[in-house]
């Protein structure tokens, strides 16, 4: 069921990928993510250059952060932030000798950054997760630049194939307070905070890869 209370709702998150951290480089889920990771950078390496600044929302054990410092400039800026204190602590023990990639424990629902601050933003497997996506996506929306890019993966829930696997990982992972969306729904939510997808591309079928853009306001 969807729990109400923002608190009780995080407070559940936390447990729950604190408890999975140990685990979470490991198994099949791992080869799912690390393949999301490299496809992820490929979509945006080209708009990675000297003093880019990148941010990853639920970044979880530093997975992208790995495959980022393979490909960027010693300047280029990447911060993770996850909920979850033990999914941080292995992402800094992971990444520990790149002195351009930090990490913090911290909330979509409040990012410790100010306005205008980043070029890229990633979310990768985690939005289905936030208790308040309207306000998180106001969160990336205020944190974007102008000419930022938001490069959003999760599963959807287009078509009734789409709509039982989403169910389904509610039930394998323990997740009845996940919140999945058909395109057309998030479309509307990103049109209520001045943002649109430029490209959309299916992802292990279940899943999108949504590459978003802010709304150029004198169009």
């Amino acid at each position: 069921m969807k729990i109400q209370d923002r608190h009780e709702h995080e407070k559940r998150v936390v447990k729950q990928f604190d408890d999975w951290s140990d685990e979470y480089d490991e198994g099949i889920w791992s080869l799912y993510f690390n393949r999301s990771y490299r496809k992820s950078i490929e979509v945006v390496l080209r708009d990675i250059k000297g003093n880019t600044r990148i941010l990853d929302i639920g970044c979880g054990t530093g997975g992208l952060e790995q495959h980022l410092n393979k490909s960027i400039a010693e300047k280029v800026e990447v911060h993770g932030i996850d909920i979850s204190p033990n999914m941080i602590e292995i992402a800094k023990a992971k990444n520990q000798f790149s002195k351009n990639i930090s990490f913090s424990v911290a909330t979509v629902q409040k990012i410790p950054f100010p306005n205008d601050y980043f070029d890229i933003v990633f979310c990768l497997n985690s939005f289905h997760h936030y208790h308040n996506q309207q306000h998180a996506l106001s969160e990336i929306e205020r944190v974007m630049n102008k000419k930022g890019k938001f490069i959003l993966l999760d599963v959807v829930a287009d078509g009734l194939i789409r709509k039982l696997w989403a169910k389904t990982l509610t039930v394998i992972f323990r997740e009845d307070y996940a919140s999945f969306h058909e395109t057309r729904a998030l479309i509307k939510m990103l049109e209520k905070v001045n943002l649109k997808i430029y490209k959309k591309k299916y992802f292990f079928y279940m899943a999108s890869f949504f590459m978003i853009s802010k709304e150029d306001k004198n169009e």
